[in-house]
């Protein structure tokens, strides 16, 4: 599965790329397209040229996303560029799926080759097809990965680790201003 706004340099056009493929070797398996934007026509007319519409579900902008993440098997997220640390990864990781993203922007600050996720260089849709078909082949590692990256957002990015960040942000702020916090 997918989730963000439709736009170029999300990279969707890339996960389309190596749908064929994945499907060579795994015919059942099915990619669910989740949000809209600007590039939602040349995504479906990407599909269509393809011809992998029944491979495809899209389901245009939802607001359940915890849901959706469940329903998945991993988060695909191919970006290119204008990424920080991206929040679909932070979910899909509170959601305890395993993420395959490529290296672009601040993604490998929590997307750890390997160990929460697989990195892959960017605009690379074959490294992706290979990647999508050994997880998978591979339910144990995703289980790894998944439960890693869990750990990883509890730690770092849950409520109380933000909290905990901006107090001793604030602390840091006070003493150097002289004052006491």
């Amino acid at each position: 599965g997918m989730v963000s706004v439709l736009r170029s340099w999300k990279g969707h056009i890339f996960l389309l790329e190596a749908i064929p493929d994945v499907v060579k070797k795994n015919p059942n398996a099915r990619f669910l397209i989740v949000g809209d934007g600007p590039y939602k026509d040349v995504i479906e007319e990407k599909i269509k040229e393809m011809g992998i519409k029944r491979y495809v579900i899209m389901t245009g902008h939802r607001e359940d996303i915890p849901e959706i993440l469940s329903a998945i098997d991993f988060l695909v997220f191919p970006s290119y560029a204008n990424e920080g640390v991206p929040q679909a990864v932070l979910q899909a990781f509170a959601a305890g799926k395993t993420v395959i993203a490529s290296n672009a922007g601040s993604v490998s600050e929590v997307v750890l080759n390997n160990k929460t996720g697989v990195l892959i260089p960017p605009r690379n849709s074959s490294v992706l097809t290979k990647k999508i078909i050994e997880l998978l082949k591979d339910k144990d590692k995703r289980k790894n990965m998944a439960f890693a990256g869990r750990k990883l957002v509890e730690s770092g990015y849950s409520l109380e680790a933000m909290l905990n960040k901006i107090e001793r942000l604030y602390n840091e702020l006070m003493t150097m201003r002289g004052g006491n916090a």
